[in-house]
């Protein structure tokens, strides 16, 4: 649909969702790139649906798929790296899972937040070829590269290397640790 279809409802603003207005936003975003480089050549008229008469100009399928393709993988690219921020402000796999809509369901084999390490992957290929599993984020409390090894492990150390010398948010997660396991007065 081009660009006037969306103008066309905001007399009668209706409420819609933030997966609608994503929805809209990238629908028009295609219509805007096809008629940039095709014009009107990039379009055809038909029906809104079925039961209406009046002819509606729409974007040719074998032009707007290849670009809903590029938006699906650029989103695709979004979700990685703001998963990885979340990961870097200091949320837990288990908090991503939740963002990233994983639920605690009895019938999955993987938790939350496995499942939500197991989405984002290896981002580094040749590593995952050499089967080291693990994604790298930025510590917004040390500014350390973080190499995470996902949710496993028990210890903090074991799952994140690469926090700097005196960071906060990683001694925060290990006295954590310690007193989840009993060894406030003990050295680890």
């Amino acid at each position: 649909m081009t660009d006037d279809l969306g103008e066309a409802f905001t007399a009668e603003r209706i409420e819609r969702s933030p997966g609608q207005e994503a929805r809209a936003a990238i629908e028009n975003a295609i219509a805007r790139m096809i008629r940039a480089e095709h014009g009107k050549a990039g379009f055809e008229m038909r029906p809104l649906g079925s039961g209406y008469s009046r002819e509606w100009e729409f974007p040719k399928e074998e032009l707007a798929l290849p670009l809903a393709v590029v938006f699906r993988d650029v989103a695709t690219g979004i979700v990685r790296k703001l998963a990885l921020e979340a990961r870097g402000a200091g949320l837990g796999w288990n908090d991503v899972g939740a963002m990233l809509g994983f639920k605690d369901a009895q019938n999955e084999e993987l938790s939350p937040a496995e499942r939500a390490y197991e989405y984002m992957g290896p981002v580094d290929r040749a590593a995952q070829w050499r089967n080291q599993d693990y994604v790298h984020w930025r510590c917004r409390a040390c500014e350390g590269y973080v190499r995470d090894s996902g949710p496993w492990a028990d210890h903090p150390t074991d799952r994140e290397e690469g926090h700097k010398d005196g960071c906060q948010r990683h001694a925060d997660d290990i006295a954590e640790w310690r007193a989840r396991v009993g060894l406030e007065d003990e050295e680890d």
